[in-house]
């Protein structure tokens, strides 16, 4: 399966008993996606964006493509 940057954080649940978060993801791709984030791959830019950082698989096999700013 291929994986895909995230290109945005689309909706931020609360962190679960284990620590971990849901969030729904906007692969580079297009798709969107639910995961189970650990903390550490979240973070919050200085303008108080959060970005999810690493590779995600896309459900639909889309091939890998650089971001797009």
């Amino acid at each position: 399966m291929t994986s895909q940057a995230v290109r945005r954080i689309v909706h931020e649940a609360r962190p679960s008993a284990d620590g971990r978060i849901d969030a729904t993801l906007e692969l580079v791709c297009g798709c969107v996606i639910t995961a189970r984030l650990d903390e550490h791959h979240l973070l919050t830019a200085e303008d108080g964006v959060r970005l999810a950082v690493g590779k995600y698989p896309c459900p639909l096999r889309h091939p890998a493509r650089r971001p797009t700013v």
